[in-house]
């Protein structure tokens, strides 16, 4: 290979390497706060919730446990979704 094209390469692969680590810090950044907010969230889902069961979470797009709420709603522990109760 010509110096050249080994340093289009090193550059190229620097800059997709500062592209990925920017957005996995944008992706994964937690304002301040947050933690309190999910514990809330969490005792809110405690109190309101009935005991759950294993179903299909339309975000996930996969089986998840479910909150099962008195009004039929389902919420998912894993990315706290909503659902509407059985129609």
């Amino acid at each position: 290979m010509t110096a050249i094209a080994i340093i289009s390469l090193l550059l190229v692969s620097a800059v997709l390497g500062w592209a990925v680590e920017t957005r996995l810090r944008a992706v994964f950044a937690r304002p301040a706060g947050t933690a309190e907010q999910d514990a809330a969230a969490f005792a809110e889902l405690l109190v309101d919730a009935e005991p759950g069961a294993f179903r299909w979470c339309p975000e996930e797009m996969r089986t998840t446990y479910h909150a099962e709420h008195a009004d039929g709603s389902h919420t998912c522990w894993t990315c706290h979704t909503t659902t509407a109760g059985d129609q």
